[in-house]
């Protein structure tokens, strides 16, 4: 029997995950109920007098080396709980937020002495509760090893604590072979004494008084559409459970009220619509009334008791909740309309208050657009952060596809170009524009975009820049119309593969000419194409004319890789080999790795493989290609942001979109602690299944990836018209029946249109 290991990663509650797990995707919810239909933002040429607004609450010098492990209400009291000491010297102690913000220590007896024999630690997750004579209950997962359960309950009893745990979280269970421990991520408390506790697998009311369980049902039967959220909140108010729902891609669709029935669980009573425009989580807090706080990424909003409409108190720009570098934990809402947030970060807990000032006025005095094709938590932290600075500069991040889309493969790129070409030709274009997927050369030749060099060449003289990445873009007469903000890496990872062997498509094709065994795996034409043509694309046409030269000796590479691989017709399920094959499919695969974070995986599956990495080419992919439109009546300030996002400030912050071509931030983001980022989970090893740490690597190997990073010259760009011509001419070339030069003249042909243009 295996044990079953989840994904451990703190970055994924940024709404980053993910490198292993992140399908967290966005989606638009229409109707009455939209979280989005109250606004309370005034234009920019109104004065609005009152609005909330965000400071941080001061941290008592006593919780240095401690970590807050809970945030709750008691009473109409903000109290906290915080866990610190070392390892097997563990203390938990109660705090509650006084008048001014001042905090003091509120710690029972018993919780003083709860560590003593129970070998607890300051990463354990706990939660405290309280019933209505005061009696207090201890929620411990206290994960130790696969062989034991995770779950612990204790009772306040005479100034000590009694172990009631429920029988049911103890005993193991078998699925698919995995054994696994079904107990609670987060549990509740009714004003009836009863404890709600909700896994990914059911939801268990257990008496809080000696830890009987009195119902137990599976956690999909809770939806009557989708299924609960991924971060499986729940929280009690009276005898209503309340329950965040999602749809099938992760996005919050919906609040679920539930009604507790005794030994027979929860029933339906009701469901407050609720939608999401941002990649983020969703968080909230229910006041005993029935009035309902919600934050994202798209900022605060209320609903009333008995309403089903959401009321927007503060757009996201002005919330922790947009910044990509610290992630939400959550959230208490008071009776007096106060919130308070709490955040991780890499600098430790943060706690943001949300309170409304009567006096507070908007500073907005000028707007800006940021355009980009598919969203991005870079940008997005950008816009905030310059706000932040600027608070009368507000920078609209405008994405054409939520990650919804992006991941789902739906995404129309014709259309988003045929649009955004609409709003541009009429004068309504946005400011700055990121070119990701776009026609740079045909915006730039229509005199749409500005010039950039007078900001870029500063600051790739005096070493600012990375100038073998930032110059990518740099015209034959010196001018520059965009620049990557990031860049990823092509990346070779090879099982019983030599370095020499896997560092360039030619070496690749050499390595694995006449070998019966496939290197790379099965292939459709398509995916064969699309992991290789941005290596020419660059150089494949000429005075607008097919550069043969580049042309045939890529295609002689390409059939002998073919000819490795096997052609498919079609892929009908399934999908290309990758990383997560090399232990079993595969000798070979090429990596995208997009940051040094995102660069864990691959080093991790090297390491525990024996397996060599290498640079393909030098090559590297630009990210977050931006250019400002050179029509825009915000010129000056869109020149600004733009020498902000390429600051060492601003890109010192790892979002698993690419490198920073920052050189300083560079070096940072080298020498950071990822900790933080790292993950377990299983790999699977010529049939064996094995625990897999997705671990930091050593300062050497961070050392090894700036070089490449410094030495990158290749610049693979893509072009999504060469991309299908060449789908479309090679797939009789590759399966054997066309010969190389019948293979020029198909590429050739299905070209003549785009040369027409």
């Amino acid at each position: 029997m295996q044990n079953r290991n989840y994904l451990n990663n703190n970055n994924m509650q940024k709404g980053i995950a993910l490198a292993t797990c992140m399908a967290i995707v966005m989606g638009l919810f229409t109707g009455c109920g939209n979280k989005n239909d109250q606004q309370i933002a005034a234009s920019p040429e109104e004065v609005q007098k009152g609005r909330y607004v965000e400071t941080e609450l001061s941290l008592p010098e006593e919780w240095k080396d401690k970590n807050i492990s809970q945030i709750f209400r008691s009473g109409d009291e903000l109290h906290f709980l915080v866990a610190g000491g070392s390892e097997g010297q563990t203390t938990l102690e109660e705090w509650k937020l006084g008048e001014g913000d001042t905090l003091t220590e509120v710690t029972k007896d018993w919780l003083k002495v709860l560590p003593e024999g129970k070998n607890l630690e300051s990463s354990d997750s706990f939660t405290l509760l309280q019933d209505a004579e005061g009696n207090q209950y201890l929620y411990g997962n206290c994960y130790r090893d696969e062989e034991n359960s995770s779950a612990h309950l204790w009772k306040e009893a005479d100034g000590s604590a009694l172990d009631i745990t429920p029988q049911k979280w103890l005993e193991p269970m078998d699925m698919d072979g995995y054994r696994f421990y079904d107990t609670p991520q987060y549990v509740t408390m009714t004003e009836d004494g009863l404890l709600v506790g909700l896994s990914y697998f059911s939801l268990d009311v257990v008496l809080a008084q000696d830890g009987s369980l009195v119902s137990s049902q599976e956690s999909d039967s809770l939806t009557d559409s989708g299924s609960l959220s991924d971060n499986k909140w729940v929280s009690a108010v009276g005898d209503t459970l309340y329950l965040a729902q999602a749809d099938e891609q992760g996005n919050v669709n919906g609040l679920l009220q539930m009604q507790l029935d005794g030994s027979n669980g929860a029933k339906s009573k009701g469901e407050i619509p609720f939608s999401q425009d941002s990649y983020s989580s969703a968080y909230f807090s229910v006041l005993e009334d029935g009035t309902v706080y919600a934050a994202d990424a798209d900022g605060f909003f209320r609903c009333d008791a008995g309403d089903t409409n959401w009321q927007k108190l503060l757009q996201g720009i002005d919330t922790g909740f947009s910044l990509s570098d610290q992630w939400c934990r959550d959230i208490v809402a008071l009776s007096d309309g106060s919130v308070y947030a709490w955040f991780g970060s890499e600098s430790g807990d943060k706690i943001m208050i949300y309170r409304y000032d009567p006096d507070a006025v908007t500073e907005v005095t000028e707007e800006l657009t940021l355009y980009t094709v598919e969203e991005s938590f870079f940008l997005q932290q950008a816009a905030v952060q310059y706000h932040k600075q600027h608070p009368e500069v507000l920078i609209h991040v405008d994405a054409a596809i939520s990650m919804t889309d992006k991941y789902s493969g739906n995404a129309d790129y014709q259309q988003i170009y045929q649009d955004l070409n609409t709003s541009l030709t009429s004068g309504n274009g946005p400011d700055l524009m990121v070119m990701d997927h776009l026609k740079l050369d045909t915006y730039a030749s229509k005199g749409l975009l500005f010039d950039l060099q007078e900001i870029l060449q500063p600051m790739e003289e005096d070493g600012t820049l990375l100038s073998n990445i930032t110059t990518a873009y740099e015209e034959a007469d010196g001018r520059r119309y965009a620049v990557p903000l990031q860049f990823g890496l092509l990346l070779a990872v090879g099982r019983d593969v030599q370095p020499k062997e896997m560092s360039s498509m030619d070496a690749i094709a050499k390595a694995v000419s006449g070998k019966t065994e496939s290197y790379l795996g099965d292939r459709t034409c398509g995916e064969l194409v699309e992991e290789f043509y941005p290596l020419i694309v660059d150089d494949i046409l000429q005075n607008r004319q097919v550069n043969c030269d580049t042309l045939r000796p890529w295609l002689e590479d390409l059939k002998k890789i073919a000819d490795n691989c096997g052609i498919l017709p079609s892929r009908k399920e399934g999908r290309a080999a990758n990383i997560w094959d090399l232990g079993s499919d595969v000798k070979l695969v090429l990596q995208e790795t997009d940051g040094f974070n995102q660069a864990m995986t691959p080093y991790a599956v090297a390491e525990l493989l024996n397996a060599n990495v290498v640079s393909v080419e030098n090559a590297f992919y630009p990210k977050m290609v931006i250019g400002i439109n050179s029509r825009s009546e915000h010129v000056e300030t869109a020149k600004d942001f733009l020498r902000f996002a390429l600051s060492e400030e601003l890109q010192s912050v790892d979002t698993y979109e690419g490198f920073p071509v920052n050189a300083k931030a560079l070096e940072t983001q080298a020498a950071a602690d990822r900790s933080m980022a790292e993950a377990y989970t299983t790999y699977d090893i010529d049939g064996s299944t094995v625990e897999f740490a997705i671990k930091s690597y050593s300062e050497e190997t961070a050392n090894h990836l700036t070089e490449l990073c410094r030495a990158a010259t290749l610049c693979l760009k893509e072009d999504t018209q060469i991309e299908t011509s060449l789908t479309e001419s090679l797939q009789a070339y590759l399966n054997g029946q066309a010969s190389v030069e019948e293979a020029m003249d198909a590429v050739e042909g299905s070209l003549k249109m785009y040369l027409a243009e």
